[in-house]
């Protein structure tokens, strides 16, 4: 039988992008169905972390985020003719898909073995705490982090270009918990010159709470990303910033997101 087509009309420019971003992804999943069936077995997730991946879901569910996420940056397309789509299709697609998959399915492997290794050493911190009979609230401040840093959904909600930079963050919190057996008083120095900017950003994001503007999301993301990588730069500075980040940068980006907002608002 011929192929039925549908004509929806949507209520503004943004929804009709993102139902046509959805039908692009759509149409090429189903195309490259068996090649993502090949995908999802031949990767595994490192067997010493187990426990890990059991606290975000079980490999099972953890594979299928990944590949959701490798679709959607693939497959989602904003193609408006069927000559860029087949040359897309015929050309690009299946490169994209396999080198996607590899740099995502390494970087989350990796962000679990680093993950182990943040989470044994703030039990460390704790354990050294008391058997030292000393107080602190270190521990439970880097078990914080560490959940705030790696949600259970951390696949889902985050970039595959910040979850690749995420191993990082975590070797860097795993050495300020190593530090912080030495000297809570130097932490809590170095934690006070990150809480101003942490405070901008929650407000920023209350602020902006509701909005459907990409461009907000983007720029708040992005201050999001300097306050970890300037965490880096205080507390692991032997480890590389995947970019600058400074007092005065973090201040100029809050400054370009307030900017903006007042100019989007006065629309």
């Amino acid at each position: 039988s011929e192929p039925r087509f549908a004509v929806k009309l949507y209520r503004n420019k943004q929804e009709a992008t993102e139902a046509h971003l959805e039908a692009i992804e759509a149409m090429l999943s189903r195309h490259f169905q068996k090649d993502i069936n090949f995908i999802l077995r031949s990767y595994s997730f490192p067997e010493e972390t187990r426990p890990v991946w059991l606290f975000f879901g079980g490999e099972e569910t953890l594979k299928n985020r990944v590949i959701k996420k490798i679709k959607q940056e693939v497959f989602r397309q904003n193609f408006r003719k069927r000559e860029d789509f087949l040359a897309f299709l015929k050309e690009k697609a299946l490169k994209l898909l396999f080198e996607k998959s590899h740099q995502l399915f390494t970087a989350v492997s990796e962000v679990l073995t680093e993950y182990s290794n943040a989470r044994q050493a703030i039990r460390e911190l704790e354990e050294t705490k008391q058997r030292l009979g000393v107080a602190s609230t270190l521990p439970q401040i880097l078990r914080e982090e560490l959940e705030r840093l790696v949600p259970r959904d951390f696949v889902t909600i985050y970039p595959s270009e910040f979850v690749a930079q995420l191993p990082r963050m975590l070797k860097a919190l795993g050495i300020r918990a190593e530090r912080g057996k030495l000297s809570t008083e130097k932490d809590q120095a170095k934690a006070a010159q990150v809480k101003p900017y942490l405070v901008e950003y929650e407000r920023l994001s209350r602020r902006f709470s509701g909005s459907a503007d990409p461009e907000k999301a983007r720029l708040l993301f992005e201050l999001r990303w300097m306050i970890e990588e300037f965490k880096v730069s205080l507390f692991a500075p032997e480890i590389k910033t995947a970019f600058p980040v400074s007092p005065k940068r973090l201040e100029a980006k809050i400054k370009e997101i307030e900017e903006k907002g007042l100019e989007k608002d006065s629309r």
